[in-house]
């Protein structure tokens, strides 16, 4: 379990930066051709759409709780990946 899933949220508070340039790495071009599909796109933009709002809620000094949710959403798309990604395997 992250410190976030435990109500801790001081390192993406200090580091959220790192995680929006993260996922702005990835890319189309970086990405294996086998997983180069419309649900993959489309989970990628939602990720790096999400990673965006988590970095500015934590710019905004937003509420803890909204930070969390957001957090959250990020995690389910994230796994959305993952689980699109293993199906290909």
């Amino acid at each position: 379990m992250h410190g976030a899933e435990k109500g801790n949220l001081e390192a993406i508070k200090a580091d959220s930066f790192i995680l929006l340039n993260r996922a702005n790495d990835l890319t189309m071009e970086n990405l294996p051709a086998e997983y180069r599909n419309p649900k993959t796109i489309e989970s990628l933009l939602l990720l790096r759409n999400q990673t965006k709002l988590v970095d500015d809620l934590v710019n905004q000094d937003a509420l803890d709780e909204e930070i969390k949710k957001a957090l959250h959403r990020l995690k389910e798309i994230f796994y959305c990946i993952v689980v699109t990604c293993l199906s290909k395997n």
